[in-house]
């Protein structure tokens, strides 16, 4: 917990399992005066490490919380609270991390073919393992074979 003056390097975030870490969100927000500030993954050598930040307008303080996931799934927390829809949404769009059980889990900002009209050599690489993409670089190799 940190006020909400304050901030906190990353390395000193508390770590817990994705199960738990997915437990200790929907736990809190179930609490009408809590409410999620940022949900979001960054990569490191392992895989992701997701951060979630949940306010407590009650106390002002800041629950601070994380997870390393090394694989490309987690548990949704969109099914119980919608409002976080938009965070796994982008998520999966800018690392490709599969939300099970999330209603609508497509990309948040743009459309999946998006890459059509773009140059290969314009994508971040981190961009060339999205499933969406592999699919469009297969369409389009189909495509140029059938031409």
């Amino acid at each position: 917990m940190i006020n909400t003056d304050n901030c906190i390097p990353i390395a000193s975030i508390p770590r817990f399992s994705s199960d738990e870490l997915h437990t200790r969100i929907c736990t809190q927000l179930r609490n009408q005066n809590k409410r999620c500030l940022t949900y979001c993954a960054v990569p490191k050598n392992f895989g992701y490490l997701l951060i979630c930040a949940i306010a407590d307008d009650e106390t002002q303080s800041i629950d601070v919380a994380a997870s390393e996931l090394h694989s490309k799934t987690m548990p949704s927390i969109t099914a119980e609270h919608h409002a976080m829809h938009a965070f796994e949404r982008e998520m999966y769009e800018n690392f490709g991390i599969q939300f099970t059980g999330h209603p609508w889990l497509k990309p948040l900002r743009y459309p999946a073919d998006r890459f059509e009209a773009l140059p290969i050599k314009s994508l971040p690489a981190n961009r060339l393992s999205d499933p969406h993409i592999k699919h469009r670089l297969f369409l389009k190799k189909v495509a140029a074979r059938r031409a």
